[in-house]
């Protein structure tokens, strides 16, 4: 029976022992830098605890160290619950000891734009090792540096042009409106507000559009969708934006071993049928490609540049898809939820833009609204940039040192 005990209880001790040791290594170099110093026992960008962090926290908030540093800063995303209460208290710059990384948070302008300025320069570099999840489909532009990154920029940069800005401008004007006419059909219904789950599906419609050439009809939050059988393109790829942190912390090759558990098994087979939905698109973009029908996307450009220039392999195409759509789609989504949100809560504002989009578009069917009347629509740039200024889709941006000199109290996240 001892010995039983001690096979199940070994692991977690030497697990136990190996993160107190590496916290404390870290606690170390942290106090030579000179800064003040947060002590964080678990890191936050481990892919387990990020999987359990939102069912924990609220239990650790009971147990007498669960209220304080940890409970705070132990987790994704604690930046937009703080805001700058952290800096007010700890300064303009304040440092992580955890048992991964060592991170420093600043609120200085001078020094952002002097790491900026380094980074373009080559002395940082974005810490790879830790964006290395995001390789759950091949590698892509996000985990990669110098030449890498520089080849697979070459061939992404190509499609962000006017003609993709004029396919968003279509694309969304269509996916609004039957946004709006779901929203008037079910206006009266009662129940918690979609209105954040509609915005993703209307996000990644006009991703899906203009970076893979794919229309589809909005549907909101509250129309019944297949739960068993083949996934749409789209649906599987919702699905896996949805569970994204499962995804990074899993990988499909995992998901696929535990299919046995029903919610895992529909998840799997996301990822299956998504990857060989790219395997299709790359197959029918390169037809295109031989037969010279361009088409002015994102797909077509890897797809040209994996197949004419031999400067990206298929891995990279079907990795960057899905990584673009990842970046893209959240920070997005995210950013219209919370200005609907505002607008609906500051109706001043929303005749103050109103008045605007009357005076532009005229009583022309909103349809067929020109691309050139975009720059004219300042009031809703305004308030989307305000909301972009207070509320950013990205809390925080970090580079890495490779080699540093405590001595000289130099150092970075």
């Amino acid at each position: 029976m001892f010995s039983v005990f001690m096979a199940l209880s070994l692991p977690l001790i030497l697990f136990f022992c190996t993160t107190v040791w590496s916290l404390f290594r870290n606690y170390r170099i942290a106090r030579q830098v000179g800064l003040p110093i947060i002590i964080v026992p678990i890191s936050p960008e481990n892919p387990v605890w990020m999987l359990l962090a939102r069912y924990m926290l609220p239990i650790l908030q009971y147990v007498p160290f669960g209220n304080g540093h940890f409970s705070r800063f132990c987790h994704i995303g604690w930046e937009f619950d703080e805001k700058a209460r952290a800096h007010i208290e700890f300064g303009d710059a304040f440092m992580f000891a955890t048992p991964g990384k060592n991170w420093i948070y600043l609120c200085d302008a001078d020094a952002v734009h002097d790491i900026i300025k380094r980074e373009r320069q080559g002395e940082f570099a974005r810490p790879v090792e830790l964006l290395a999840m995001l390789d759950v489909f091949g590698p892509n532009i996000s985990t990669m540096n110098g030449p890498d990154w520089q080849r697979q920029r070459k061939c992404t940069a190509a499609s962000f042009n006017e003609q993709s800005n004029l396919l968003v401008w279509k694309e969304s004007l269509r996916q609004g409106q039957q946004l709006l006419q779901y929203w008037k059909d079910n206006s009266d219904v009662d129940g918690p507000s979609t209105m954040a789950k509609d915005t993703r599906t209307l996000t990644l419609d006009v991703l899906v559009h203009v970076a893979f050439g794919k229309s589809f009809d909005f549907y909101g939050a509250r129309e019944k969708r297949a739960t068993s059988g083949p996934l749409s393109y789209r649906d599987a790829l919702a699905l896996l934006l949805e569970n994204a942190i499962l995804i990074f912390a899993l990988g499909p090759q995992t998901l696929r071993k535990l299919a046995f558990v029903p919610q895992l098994r529909r998840l799997s087979n996301a990822a299956e049928q998504f990857r060989q939905y790219m395997l299709d698109m790359f197959e029918e973009q390169a037809q295109h490609v031989q037969e010279e029908k361009a088409q002015g996307n994102l797909i077509m450009s890897l797809v040209r540049a994996s197949k004419d220039d031999k400067i990206i392999t298929q891995d990279e195409v079907i990795g960057n898809i899905f990584v673009f759509n990842f970046a893209g789609h959240d920070t997005t989504s995210h950013s219209f939820a919370f200005t609907f949100m505002l607008l609906a809560a500051n109706p001043e504002v929303q005749e103050w833009m109103a008045e605007e989009i009357r005076h532009v578009v005229g009583n022309l069917d909103i349809l067929r609204a020109d691309y050139s009347m975009f720059p004219k629509l300042v009031r809703t740039l305004a308030v989307l940039v305000s909301h972009v200024r207070r509320r950013g889709g990205i809390l925080l941006t970090s580079s890495s040192l490779k080699h540093y000199d405590c001595t000289n109290h130099s150092s970075a996240s």
